[in-house]
């Protein structure tokens, strides 16, 4: 058989092939690749010895490659239909699955519905038939319950009769027992209003009794005040000692500022004999004191003492307030509220004793130093922030001195000095003397002397300007200091009675 030659278009090699496979797929016998023989061309090989061995060994690798692809193509195509087949009797099998549960479910459906209709037919009887006794029961216990309640009917009917039976004769018992009720209510309010009438008459004539027993109180008050506001005032020390309380017989009217009101006593007073004192009030009946309250009173707030026929109303101030130091306010004081505090004073005000020969002498002691008098002062005349501020620098401007200039700074001295002569002349200290207004024409010197005696002169004024202000500076830093050491300071009151009244200050 004839054969050619072409070359594999993957490897090139050189294949030999015989003219019945064109066309063919064969596989290379060197790269192992599928390769499609050409259906023409080709290059018919010599007949040469070595040419037909190669053609040989070449015919056994188609031959092999050729049997390996038909055994591959017939094992596929096995394959395949095996699948087909295995796939074929699955679908069968399930088809005839799926027809046999299909019939089961329409059987047990079929079976379920007649079971269902069976028993539902069952349950209506069932439910019918105790329906049916249900009625029955209701209807006996319904007949029952008629029963006891027309029962209960006739008890509560008798029980009604015999309560309305009660109810009327409690009706009529507690009608009798009103009517004794209103009897004794007639009788009581007829003895109630014989007790109102009389306590009526009772209480007018008490009445009469306390408007007359008020009226003599007022008088004796209205008596007490006019001999207060005719008197005048002096000190508890200036009292006689044979007009003392104790010591004399006679009344002695006191008054004493209490917390919330004035106390006014009328103490007794027997020769070489205990004292009496009886508490005054005009809303309330005189009341007896003991004499041991009476002192303990008086000391603590102090008292205006009046003998029943004199014309002096003595002070006793309160226990340890004489002389004593106050710390200086910060708005205006009266000496004499400070002195004897603002009871005594209000009690001097109002009753209006004359107060013309009370004098207070009013010093100022600071925090450090010596006490600086301020003046004197009358009983009402008050003592304001401002003037007190002026009387303590008034008097500490008395004693005050401006610092003397420091060692270390020396004065300045001129060397030309002017003067109203009319020729330059030198003095006993060495210091020329320049004329202000020269007589007639002076030398070259006089110009320059006038030029440094004029610049000295703005020096010394210059100086002399300085000083003054650090003077005043001083004095001002003096001032102030005075004035801010004055809260830190404190008062001294004493207080002295003029001979004459009319001397006093006003």
């Amino acid at each position: 058989m004839a054969t050619f030659d072409f070359t594999c278009p993957q490897c090139g090699v050189t294949i030999e092939a015989e003219e019945s496979y064109r066309g063919m797929v064969l596989e290379c016998p060197s790269c192992g690749k599928g390769i499609v023989v050409p259906r023409v061309g080709g290059v018919p090989r010599p007949k040469l010895k070595h040419v037909a061995q190669q053609q040989e060994k070449q015919e056994d690798l188609n031959a092999v490659a050729i049997r390996r692809r038909l055994a591959e193509q017939e094992a596929e195509e096995a394959a395949g239909k095996a699948k087909e087949q295995a796939f074929a009797a699955k679908a069968r099998k399930q088809r005839m699955l799926s027809a046999v549960v299909k019939t089961v479910i329409a059987v047990v459906l079929v079976g379920a519905a007649a079971v269902g209709i069976s028993v539902w037919r069952r349950h209506k009887a069932e439910q019918e038939r105790v329906r049916e006794e249900e009625r029955q029961r209701m209807e006996a216990e319904n007949a029952l319950e008629r029963k006891e309640r027309e029962a209960e009917w006739q008890k509560k009917r008798t029980e009604a009769q015999q309560r309305q039976q009660e109810e009327a004769e409690k009706r009529a018992e507690a009608e009798k027992k009103r009517k004794e009720e209103r009897e004794r209510e007639r009788a009581e309010q007829k003895r109630l209003r014989e007790e109102r009438e009389k306590e009526r008459q009772d209480k007018i004539a008490a009445a009469e009794s306390l408007k007359k027993e008020l009226k003599e109180r007022a008088e004796k008050f209205d008596r007490i005040g006019k001999l207060f506001s005719k008197a005048t005032v002096d000190l508890w020390k200036n009292m006689p000692q044979d007009a003392r309380l104790g010591t004399t017989e006679g009344v002695f009217y006191s008054l004493i500022p209490l917390d919330k009101e004035h106390g006014v006593y009328e103490v007794g007073s027997v020769t070489n004999g205990p004292m009496r004192v009886v508490e005054l009030s005009k809303k309330e009946a005189d009341e007896p004191l003991d004499v041991a309250d009476y002192l303990g009173l008086v000391e603590k707030y102090g008292c205006l003492c009046l003998p029943a026929d004199g014309g002096k109303v003595y002070v006793s101030v309160p226990k340890g307030s004489a002389g004593k130091q106050y710390t200086v306010p910060s708005s205006s004081v009266e000496p004499s509220s400070l002195l004897w505090g603002e009871g005594l004073c209000a009690l001097i005000k109002r009753y209006s004793i004359g107060t013309q020969n009370l004098v207070y002498d009013v010093s100022y002691l600071p925090a450090r130093g010596k006490a600086l008098p301020l003046g004197q002062f009358a009983f009402g005349k008050p003592l304001g922030r401002s003037e007190l501020q002026s009387a303590v620098l008034a008097a500490a401007l008395k004693n005050w001195h401006p610092p003397k200039a420091k060692a270390s700074k020396k004065a300045f001295r001129p060397t030309v000095v002017f003067y109203d002569g009319k020729t330059i002349k030198r003095g006993a200290d060495g210091v020329p003397y320049v004329p202000r207004s020269p007589a007639g024409r002076m030398g070259s010197s006089y110009g320059k002397l006038c030029d440094e005696a004029r610049r000295q002169e703005e020096k010394l004024s210059a100086t002399q300007e300085s000083q003054a202000d650090e003077a005043a500076r001083a004095k001002e830093n003096f001032c102030e200091s005075v004035i801010s050491s004055i809260p830190d300071g404190s008062l001294q009151v004493f207080v002295r009675i003029t001979e004459d009244g009319d001397s006093a200050p006003q």
